[in-house]
């Protein structure tokens, strides 16, 4: 379930979520600085534990081993208290919305939603993750 980096100066989002994945109206917004991906943001204030990750650019494809011809945007939710970085990849992008269900419409707490819709789409295609693999840390 992975694609190659996002190139170097991609954009990145970090918006604050509030206990129901609603934005707090905090953002941060920083690039990646190499192609290996990487991003960061040191001068962050949030009141929420809760973020959302939305990198946007062209990535590298390793099937062409060229960049992509076209852009590509995916989305992740983290809680930052557990981690002190995280990825924004195809299975965080896949399980954002059924995150967003499972806290708002079925009140779980963020951890047993991220749980519950990893295992999920994980599930479609037939795939498993270590124990307690969270997503955001592919």
């Amino acid at each position: 379930m992975q694609k190659g980096p996002f190139n170097s100066g991609s954009s990145v989002a970090i918006s604050e979520l509030n206990i129901d994945l609603d934005q707090t109206g905090r953002s941060y917004f920083t690039t990646v600085l190499d192609n290996s991906g990487s991003f960061e943001q040191k001068q962050i204030e949030l009141i929420s534990n809760f973020v959302q990750l939305k990198a946007d650019g062209y990535y590298f494809n390793e099937v062409s081993g060229k960049p992509s011809p076209g852009q590509l945007t995916l989305y992740a939710l983290a809680d930052i208290s557990q981690v002190s970085s995280a990825n924004v990849n195809v299975l965080t992008h896949l399980e954002r919305s059924r995150v967003e269900y499972l806290v708002r419409e079925q009140g779980l707490s963020f951890a047993a939603a991220k749980a519950q819709a990893q295992q999920e789409v994980l599930a479609i295609f037939n795939l498993e993750l270590p124990e307690n693999a969270a997503s955001e840390s592919l």
